[in-house]
């Protein structure tokens, strides 16, 4: 059996199209790191000058720091007042990861504070414990990676597994096949332990490779604190407390969820 799930994975790894995909993939998640990982990251000082990449999440994760824990009217217009860049057009201005959170959902046009309470910003929230302040860029920053991903990872599927069964219609040889001592049981099996196997691996190996550049971008700062709080507007509508931390496993567990439904409809349809 093992001889067969490995033959059977050999049939899907090597074919050119599949090394085209998965290629395409890899260069496609390089463009969405690029965009969504720390080199991204711009803020700006407080004399008016702007800094970029690791040195802007170090002074975000500082700005970050003074402000954590439950968010208050109080910490709201303080860091408004404190960051607002002076100008009609404020609201609109890139300023730091602290500052834009709370400039989403509490300051107006020119960045002033538009006076509505926390209760009244997020009225879905239901949540016993309060909305928690804190950094959370690097987790939004993996959360929408992820999903651009993986959506890129369900058409790689789709062109890796739907030859599985079809390719021996195509082939005229499926008589041959159903008709042999194991064709009908352990040779159907095995395609379809081959398939799982190969979802899982190629799934692992790029969410462990993005877990990791993130880990090492962003580090692990900030995943107390409530995802509805981000400059993203991300899960802003979630009723309940979710952490940053929480957001991301959740969202690591669906994606490899959706990866096996995939894989079994599309097994499906080629058989």
């Amino acid at each position: 059996m093992i001889r067969l799930i490995g033959y059977e994975f050999g049939k899907i790894v090597r074919r050119k199209i599949v090394y085209a995909a998965l290629g395409a993939l890899a260069v496609f998640s390089l463009m969405l790191y690029m965009g969504n990982g720390p080199q991204s990251a711009i803020s700006r000082l407080p004399d008016g000058t702007y800094i970029g990449g690791g040195e802007a999440v170090a002074y975000d994760k500082e700005v970050a720091a003074e402000y954590e824990g439950e968010l208050t009217e109080e910490k709201i217009q303080d860091i408004l007042e404190r960051y607002a860049p002076g100008t009609p057009d404020g609201g609109f201005w890139t300023i730091n990861s602290t500052y834009n959170t709370v400039q989403n959902s509490f300051g107006n046009m020119d960045g002033s504070y538009n006076g509505l309470t926390v209760e009244e910003a997020f009225p879905d929230y239901q949540g016993e414990k309060p909305l928690l302040l804190g950094y959370s860029s690097g987790y939004t920053g993996f959360i929408i990676m992820g999903m651009y991903l993986m959506t890129g990872f369900g058409f790689v599927l789709i062109i890796a597994l739907a030859p599985v069964f079809s390719e021996e219609y195509s082939r005229k040889t499926d008589a041959l096949l159903l008709t042999s001592r194991h064709g009908k049981r352990l040779c159907g099996w095995s395609k379809i332990l081959a398939s799982y196997l190969f979802t899982l691996l190629t799934a692992g190996v790029f969410l462990l490779t993005m877990i990791g550049a993130f880990l090492a971008g962003f580090g692990l700062t900030g995943g107390e604190s409530s995802i509805q709080l981000n400059d993203s507007f991300l899960l802003e509508d979630v009723p309940y407390f979710m952490s940053c931390m929480d957001a991301a496993f959740d969202c690591l567990v669906l994606w490899l969820a959706g990866a096996l439904i995939l894989t079994a409809l599309t097994l499906v349809l080629s058989v």
